[in-house]
């Protein structure tokens, strides 16, 4: 199986070079397509860096995380993509442990663990959410309301693979 890869990037010259060689080597070369970035008008080299590690770059339709997913949506061609934003490292786990899960055939999305960096102090309470409840798979209804997921899960649209065609039938990413 392929998978297009897309990162959405503003101003992301400190950050990028590390985390695309990173997910060249978590996502084996034989499962990617297309390597795309939108980028919102960078004002320093994050464009030269994303092109000098063979990613293609095409400018964001509007303005925004939002604005750039979904025109990512509209340049991928393969049946799943991966989202990445551009300060995001992959765990070296990353590829198997969603892999295997987004090829069932009523997963439409599945993500990774994202920590906050900040404030420390909410990254702490994830890292403890996580090895508590998800490490185990036993996720408290509480935790899973959406009141409280949101900021104890680090949901994302970061770090995910995303089933194409369920994304384009719902409509795309909310604005």
């Amino acid at each position: 199986m392929k998978i297009d890869l897309v990162m959405w990037t503003y101003n992301g010259a400190k950050t990028i070079g590390p985390v695309l060689t990173q997910i060249n080597k978590v996502i084996p070369t034989e499962n990617v397509g297309q390597k795309i970035i939108v980028d919102d008008g960078s004002k320093d080299n994050t464009v030269d860096i994303a092109q000098s590690c063979g990613w293609k770059v095409i400018r964001n339709e509007g303005k925004g995380i939002s604005d750039g997913a979904n025109t990512a949506l509209k340049n991928v061609s393969a049946d799943y993509f991966a989202s990445f934003e551009q300060d995001l490292l992959l765990s070296s786990s990353w590829w198997n442990s969603v892999y295997e899960k987004i090829k069932q055939p009523n997963v439409a999305a599945v993500s990774g663990v994202r920590f906050a960096n900040q404030p420390k102090s909410l990254g702490n309470l994830q890292k403890y959410v996580y090895k508590k409840y998800i490490g185990d798979g036993k996720i408290p209804a509480w935790l899973r309301s959406r009141q409280f997921s949101s900021f104890t899960l680090g949901k994302t649209l970061d770090n995910t693979i995303w089933k194409t065609n369920a994304i384009v039938n719902i409509g795309g990413f909310p604005n």
